[in-house]
């Protein structure tokens, strides 16, 4: 039987994919392990220890001056009596206040289990409360990770959203091409779109950058001088707020500029062999290449403060993707809806003045109530500013938050998929309601 060569392409094409998802499955999987098998992770022990406090009801446990990341840490717990409860809370250095740590158990052989924290906070003192009726003693013991092979639910999450980007790029592969080919006229309308904006101004472009980092001044004078906020988690507050505020920015600008990018080239439109599909990714890549200087920007402000970004920062290459990835789906779908919505822009005006205070620009997940905080994470830039803060403080990797990045690529791949869809599919009707 003789096989086509688009076909064949299509097999090929296919089953490659399958392979990178499955390779990428079994890597986010065991992660942890290649990590330790390098030498690139940590261990430690520390044990066993006595209950500090005993009561009949209650065993309470204390380690004070751990100073670790709390990321794959074991607790070894070994008590005859299967039936108590473990609650774990923990000090961030140079922070009174308490919070709180979940359990996952690993294994147990009936007298010892082994328990899994997961959180990425550095725990300077750590607490372990049991409660249950205990005939002997327990004893505790704290441990770096012992990590086993395996294939995690995540992980295959994962791999399978991969897939699905895959199986997206090839079924869109003429949309891409078509942008591809136009890619001078890319580069030379997005120039444009920078020098237009402030076309006849006296300082031009630098409006772009002189807004921005008022506001980054003002609230560096208010908040750190003025109110005199101290340190979150143990950075001094201007710099916790930059890495939030900068994507946030991006994010605004790009969904503002694709509201009226048909209207704003709607003679354009109206030309019969012009690609109007490039119009909003001209906004999308005009606003990231400010976004960038922002990103330099950020960079210099820790430089001020003598904080040197770790390796951990070559993640903003991950997060400053992903980002633009969710916004150019975003804006091929807000850009087909403006034209057959009139009022569009005011809605989403008042949609980003409320998202503003949704995502922790202004507050640390502690001051939310958990079930406010899970409705919150539902917003796709919580992932993003939460991450490009990771990033700059080097305490945890993307990996480390499974149902985020799950759900987040979710979201991205959903709008995106959609946004072309629909622009492909109204496209025709523009030139009529320009």
């Amino acid at each position: 039987m003789r096989i086509d060569k688009p076909k064949a392409i299509k097999i090929v094409y296919f089953v490659v994919s399958i392979v990178l998802a499955a390779l990428l499955t079994l890597l986010l999987s065991n992660l942890y392990w290649i990590q330790q098998r390098l030498g690139n992770t940590e261990k430690f022990f520390y044990g066993p220890f006595q209950p500090y406090e005993n009561t009949q009801d209650q065993q309470r446990f204390a380690i004070n001056d751990l100073n670790h990341t709390m990321s794959h840490m074991m607790l070894s717990i070994s008590a005859v009596n299967k039936d108590y409860t473990a609650e774990v809370h923990y000090q961030l250095p140079g922070d009174t206040s308490f919070y709180s740590a979940s359990l996952s158990l690993r294994e147990s052989d009936g007298v010892t289990s082994h328990y899994i924290l997961k959180s990425g906070d550095m725990a300077q003192n750590l607490y372990v409360d049991l409660y249950g009726t205990f005939t002997q003693t327990p004893t505790l013991s704290v441990s770096s990770e012992t990590p086993t092979l395996g294939i995690t639910p995540v992980a295959c999450a994962m791999g399978f959203a991969f897939f699905l980007v895959m199986y997206m790029l090839f079924r869109l592969r003429y949309f891409f091409f078509d942008i591809y080919k136009n890619k001078e006229v890319i580069k030379m309308l997005v120039l444009n779109d920078l020098k237009s904006r402030y076309a006849g101004s006296f300082l031009g472009i630098m409006w772009s950058f002189i807004q921005p980092v008022l506001t980054i001044l003002v609230f560096w004078f208010v908040f750190q001088l003025g109110f005199k906020n101290p340190p979150v988690q143990d950075i001094p507050y201007i710099l916790w707020f930059i890495p939030a505020y900068i994507p946030w920015m991006y994010f605004q600008e790009v969904v503002i500029n694709a509201t009226g990018c048909l209207r704003e080239y709607s003679y354009l439109v109206k030309k019969i062999k012009f690609k109007i599909s490039i119009l909003p990714v001209i906004k999308v890549v005009s606003s990231f290449l400010i976004h960038l200087c922002f990103i330099a920007f950020m960079f210099f402000a820790y430089g001020v403060y003598g904080i040197k970004p770790s390796l951990m920062a070559l993640q903003l290459l991950y997060y400053s993707f992903a980002m633009a990835f969710m916004v150019c789906g975003l804006s091929w779908l807000i850009a087909s809806l403006s034209v057959f919505m009139k009022d569009l822009a005011q809605i989403i005006g008042i949609i980003l003045q409320l998202g503003y205070f949704a995502i922790p620009v202004f507050w640390t997940e502690d001051m939310m109530a958990p079930g406010v905080l899970t409705v919150l994470k539902l917003n796709p830039i919580y992932y993003i500013v939460q991450g490009y803060r990771d990033c700059m403080e080097g305490t945890v990797f993307f990996w480390q938050y499974p149902l985020l990045t799950v759900y987040f690529w979710a979201f991205s791949i959903a709008v995106f998929w959609g946004g072309i869809t629909l622009f492909e599919k109204s496209q025709k009707h523009f030139a009529d309601l320009l």
